[in-house]
């Protein structure tokens, strides 16, 4: 699955489409290719790209949850990410997520273990790690597996702690 935000373009919509094109044309059949953020005419105004996939449009938090509850990939094709929040919830939910080397996720991902860390400009360097993932399946389980482990140490209890750990030093 993939988010498309054509109105942002940090979000890179026709690079991440470009990826999904070509892993149709790979994977055909095999691969169901569900989008999400935008309406079928901000698709259409991004360019052709003639492959099957469904959109789902505008999601509720909780739909897109249940979307990476779903799925087995999350293409993030943005140019950077602050700290990339979908990424780990796509972990949380054994969805392995292919997030961009630019900005934060490195606080959480670990390229070919929990994620597949990506230079997003290079749109045959994602179709390659994505491929090479998708064709080893006991891979994709292994970094499913582990991206549920690490997600477990992101949670209210430990976000709260790490706050009033900050606030003490500035208090001392």
């Amino acid at each position: 699955c993939a988010m498309i935000r054509p109105k942002t373009a940090r979000r890179n919509p026709k690079g991440t489409m470009e990826v999904l094109l070509q892993l149709k044309k790979r994977y055909g059949k095999n691969l169901h290719v569900l989008l999400f953020g935008c309406t079928d005419e901000e698709i259409q105004e991004l360019g052709s790209y003639d492959m099957e996939c469904r959109n789902l449009g505008l999601l509720k938090r909780w739909e897109v949850a249940e979307l990476l509850l779903a799925s087995d990939i999350f293409l993030d094709m943005s140019t950077y990410q602050a700290f990339g929040r979908t990424g780990l919830e796509s972990m949380c939910l054994g969805c392995v997520p292919v997030l961009p080397v630019e900005g934060g996720v490195n606080k959480f991902a670990c390229d070919n273990k929990n994620a597949i860390i990506v230079n997003t400009a290079d749109i045959n360097e994602v179709y390659r790690r994505i491929c090479a993932v998708i064709d080893t399946p006991r891979k994709l389980l292994e970094m499913q597996q582990e991206g549920l482990s690490t997600a477990k140490a992101f949670n209210i209890q430990n976000a709260a702690w790490s706050e009033i750990k900050l606030l003490n030093t500035l208090f001392e």
